[in-house]
C-alpha cells in the first residue's frame, strides 16, 4: 500500500514538474538595463498606437519591435 502511495505521489510530482511554464527574458549583447528600458518603453508604445488591437496582436508587434532592436529571448533557468 505505502508503494502505491509513493508511486502515486511521484508521478504527481512529475506532473507539476512538466507544467510549469517557462521563463524568458531579453538579452542583446553588450547592452545595459536602460537601453532595455528604452527600447521596451518605445516597443509599448509602438504595440499601443494602434487603438483596438487584439493583446496577441500586441504581443507580436511589441516582440518584432524588440527584435529589430537586436534584442532575443533566452529560457530563465532557476
Amino acid at each position: 500500500m505505502k508503494i502505491i502511495l509513493m508511486l502515486a505521489v511521484s508521478i504527481l510530482l512529475l506532473g507539476c514538474e512538466s507544467m510549469k511554464q517557462k521563463e524568458y527574458a531579453w538579452q542583446k549583447p553588450g547592452s545595459t538595463n536602460q537601453d532595455f528600458y528604452m527600447d521596451s518603453g518605445q516597443c509599448k508604445a509602438q504595440g499601443a498606437s494602434v487603438p483596438g488591437m487584439a493583446l496577441m496582436q500586441v504581443v507580436i508587434v511589441y516582440s518584432n519591435c524588440m527584435a529589430g532592436k537586436g534584442w532575443y529571448q533566452v529560457e530563465v533557468v532557476r
